[in-house]
């Protein structure tokens, strides 16, 4: 006879008194443990008070080991992590039995900005020096993630100005109806009482164009200034661009950092350089999507000496088809003569010069001398002089990036991407469950975004401690860890 298994809330248990039991020895928590008290904390910005007097405190280790613990197991707001110190054994048993209170949680997060990007580089460390982290491929992208600040609370210029039009409106009816009245009282009693109050809005509004017009844009969140709209998973929205450059081999997050421009355009080279400031070293190969593609970026990072591999947008490298015969992609450079060579043969002389668009280079422009005679000539170019290319400093690197790109197994990388690039940020969205910044501002969702990077590494070191791969040291002087045979052959 089948029966239901009821609780039984009078039933006495005795539970171990000591803590150490009531966390498995495979616990996460035990591993976060480690790597926190194996890291010269003091060395990297986290420092308690030195002052006799003043009240208790709570030690640095014990709040970063909540953090580090609580964005592990996807907590990410204060009250929550409050919530878990206090009614989850495995969380009473990291802190110590000592529950910090939500404030006590920010004033420590808020101090220690710049020490949380010094974690992300230990762990990164942590990655690259045990041998999980490779320098074969790594890829770059961006994912766009909503600001804490509300849309509505928004300015746009527009609405300003429509709203300015229809204040100023009124003012002027009810200053006509008061002229227009020949009895004083009766005057007073047409004033309406609310136009103080929107004699206060029009100045208000004057401010929030004025505050516009400094920043040179259209839309501005009082709450938020560093917020930029931009199109998110849930729309176009108030948010910030989440940079990150991602190991192949152990799907680790070697570089991060957060933006507050629309696209990616720029970002390639600031990212690899970061991801070669914390591994040590460049990688052999790093691809990206079609949004980083420019040729600045390019030649940039040929300077450099970083190998880039970008896909191309029909801007750069149209479809070999008949619409696109005359693009100018098609026309060669001859280096010797300082000619282009269009596809029909012809050749196209040097003109002129102008400025770059960011007025830090020049342009070189060339010019058919032959398009009167030439039967392909609107379809090639509808100018009445003729067609023209131009070449710029990054002429040459747009080139090397279109050979390289011939090659099948570059085309293979870059197919492969998708495979370990996108893969992150759909653990750190789904998995993790963020899809909002809980921070205010470019300063705090960068310490937020390294937090979760930091999270996610330290998922992917946690299965080879889980193993017995590498065991942490408490001597980061000597040796940050000690590693078995396995990881050394990796």
């Amino acid at each position: 006879m089948r029966r239901a298994i009821k609780p039984d809330n009078e039933q006495m248990r005795l539970y171990s008194l000591n803590p150490e039991d009531w966390v498995d020895q495979h616990n996460p928590a035990r591993f976060i443990r480690e790597l926190i008290e194996s890291m010269p904390l003091e060395e990297m910005g986290f420092t308690d008070p030195t002052s006799e007097e003043g009240g208790s405190y709570y030690p640095c280790a014990v709040l970063l080991k909540a953090w580090v613990y609580g964005y592990f197991k996807g907590i990410k707001t204060t009250r929550s992590l409050e919530d878990a110190c206090r009614n989850r054994l495995d969380f009473i048993w990291l802190v110590g039995e000592r529950a910090p209170d939500h404030n006590t949680l920010w004033r420590f997060i808020s101090r220690h900005k710049d020490a949380i990007k010094e974690l992300f580089v230990k762990c990164v460390k942590v990655g690259y020096e045990s041998g999980l982290v490779g320098l074969k491929l790594h890829g770059v992208d961006g994912t766009k993630i909503r600001a804490r600040c509300s849309d509505r609370s928004g300015l746009r210029r527009k609405e300003l100005q429509k709203a300015l039009l229809e204040i100023e409106s009124d003012v002027k009816r009810y200053i006509d109806e008061v002229e227009s009245s020949h009895d004083s009282d009766e005057a007073a009693c047409l004033i309406p009482d609310d136009l103080a109050d929107r004699q206060k809005l029009r100045e208000t509004i004057l401010e929030s164009l004025a505050n516009l017009d400094e920043i040179d844009r259209d839309y501005m969140n009082p709450h938020e200034p560093d917020a930029r709209k931009m199109k998110t998973t849930e729309g176009i929205s108030y948010g910030y661009n989440a940079q990150a450059v991602v190991d192949e081999t152990s799907g680790m997050i070697v570089a991060a950092e957060v933006v507050n421009s629309e696209n990616d355009i720029g970002q390639l080279v600031p990212m690899l350089e970061m991801s070669r400031e914390n591994v040590g070293e460049s990688c052999e190969e790093t691809v990206a999507d079609a949004g980083y593609a420019s040729g600045e970026e390019f030649l940039k990072a040929e300077e450099k000496g970083i190998e880039v591999l970008v896909n191309l947008s029909k801007h750069f490298d149209p479809p070999e088809d008949e619409e696109h015969r005359f693009h100018s992609s098609r026309f060669e450079y001859d280096e010797s003569r300082d000619e282009f060579i269009c596809p029909l043969g012809a050749r196209l002389t040097f003109e002129r010069e102008k400025r770059s668009r960011n007025k830090k280079g020049k342009i070189r422009i060339y010019r058919c001398r032959c398009h009167a005679d030439c039967p392909e000539r609107f379809n090639c170019s509808k100018m009445q002089r003729g067609r023209t290319i131009e070449y710029s400093e990054s002429h040459a690197a747009v080139r090397h990036q279109r050979i390289k790109q011939k090659d099948p197994s570059k085309k293979k990388m870059l197919g492969n991407r998708f495979c370990f690039v996108e893969r992150v940020f759909a653990l750190i969205k789904q998995h993790m469950g963020f899809r909002r910044w809980t921070f205010y501002g470019l300063d705090g969702v960068r310490t937020q975004w390294r937090m979760l990077c930091i999270a996610h590494n330290l998922k992917q070191l946690y299965k080879f401690w889980l193993n017995g791969d590498f065991v942490l040291n408490k001597s980061w002087q000597n040796s940050d860890f000690m590693l078995n045979d396995t990881v050394k052959e990796r």
